[in-house]
Formats: C-alpha cells, structure tokens, sequence
C-alpha cells in the first residue's frame, strides 16, 4: 500500500532509492515480528560482519596480514560494521590502508549506487569540528540531494563520513566532469578556501522560489535521551531547501 501510494502521487517521486528503503523495512520488521532477531543478537551480527570482512581482505591483491585485519577490525564501533555489507566496508578498509601508506590527510571516494539510483560519496580525513556540516554544505553548493548519510569516527580519530546523494532528478550523478567538480568543491571547503555558509547565503539569494513555499510547514526538534542508551537523538523536521542538513549540523556544531 505504502509503493502504490507513493507512485500514484507523480511520475518523479518513486525511484530506486525509495524501493531499496522500503525493502529493507519490510525484513527488518518481518525480522523483528517473527521473534528472528533477539536482543542479543546484535553482537552475533557483529561478529559474523567481521569475519566476513576478513575473509575478504586476507584474499584481497595484496593480502593484508592477520595483525593488520585485527588492527583495522578494532578501529569502529558495532554499528559500523552493521550499516554497511561486505563489499562497503572491503572498499573502505582498502582507502583506509593506502591513506595511511601515502600520508594523505583528506581521501574523497566517489561510487556510483545503481541498485538505488544514488552516488555515494565517501569522505576520510582527520575528524574535527564542524566537519559534517561543512561536507554537507559543499555537496547542497554542488547541486545535488542527500538523501541519506552515516558518520564514522574512528579510534584512530579518523572520520569517515558516507552520504548519498542525488541530483535533481533523483538519479545518480553521472559524468566525470560534474563529479569532479563535487570532489572540487568538498576539498576546497574542508581547506577554508570556499566557505560553505557564505556561498549558500547568496545561492539561497539568487534562486527562484519555489512552488512549495505556499505551504506552511512549521519546525519541530525533539530531543531524547532514552531511545538510546549511549546518545541523545535529536529528530527534526521542517521544510526542505537548498543547504537544510548544512544549516542544522551547523547549528550543532555551534552548539
């Protein structure tokens, strides 16, 4: 009911990404409903993602060694190791590796999503304040929708921050120049030559309305601090534009 209401609403607003979300909902509370996924099972699920993950990395050109699969399994928390599959975290292991080979303070990897219609752009560089909000203010600069985000830190104080993102047609971004120009743009905020804030103000200034303007959609934070054991969660709602997630991890940062 939820896939035949969404497409009926327009020929734009169904798409792949939207398909994949609802997919994983659906087994996760098949899961969940059918008794599958037990309280303790988190930490089984956790195991079972790393070992997988080192089985990979002892096959992959050239092998890594058992010391360096150990070290690089003790670098993140349970969750990171739950919110990607096998290949996701190979990739990221591998970019972490040759960072650390060749010294290099800032790797941006670009990865295009077709199963989801989405490019994912993956960020690994030393973790400071105001870091996510800056990323995310490049990529809005850059034209693009980020439809959904992860942050890593890891225990060498490292980030490595994962978005996904499309662009105004919700589709992949696609031709190397464009991408090139977002690889541009992110590392030219993260050194402070283009900051961010000051280039969406006159963005925001030179765009046309919007036709959804009309619309009063009035803002609303909630904070709570018992849906989590280790973190406050911060749920927040308002109307979408140009440099949303920009404005609010900036507002936190600030914080």
């Amino acid at each position: 009911l939820t896939v035949a209401d969404i497409r009926a609403v327009g020929p734009n607003v169904w798409n792949a990404w939207k398909a994949g979300l609802l997919r994983e909902l659906y087994w996760r509370a098949r899961e969940v409903m059918s008794g599958e996924m037990p309280e303790g099972r988190v930490t089984q699920r956790t195991e079972k993602a790393k070992r997988k993950l080192a089985d990979v990395l002892a096959a992959a050109t050239p092998p890594w060694s058992e010391d360096e699969i150990e070290e690089h399994l003790e670098l993140a928390r349970d969750s990171y190791w739950l919110s990607f599959d096998t290949d996701q975290l190979a990739r990221h292991a591998e970019l972490v590796r040759t960072a650390a080979d060749k010294r290099e303070m800032l790797t941006i990897d670009l990865q295009a999503d077709p199963d989801h219609d989405v490019s994912e752009v993956t960020i690994y560089t030393p973790d400071h304040p105001g870091l996510f909000a800056k990323v995310a203010g490049a990529l809005s600069l850059g034209g693009v929708s980020i439809v959904d985000a992860k942050v890593t830190t890891l225990t060498n104080g490292m980030a490595l921050d994962t978005f996904w993102v499309q662009d105004a047609q919700a589709e992949a971004i696609s031709g190397a120049a464009r991408l090139e120009r977002m690889r541009g743009r992110i590392e030219r905020a993260l050194s402070g030559e283009a900051p961010p804030a000051w280039e969406l103000k006159e963005a925001r200034a030179k765009a046309m309305p919007s036709r959804t303007s009309v619309f009063k959609v009035p803002p609303r934070v909630l904070i709570d601090n018992k849906a989590s054991r280790t973190h406050t969660v911060i749920e927040i709602n308002g109307r979408d534009r140009l440099g949303f997630l920009h404005d609010i991890t900036d507002a936190l940062t600030q914080a």
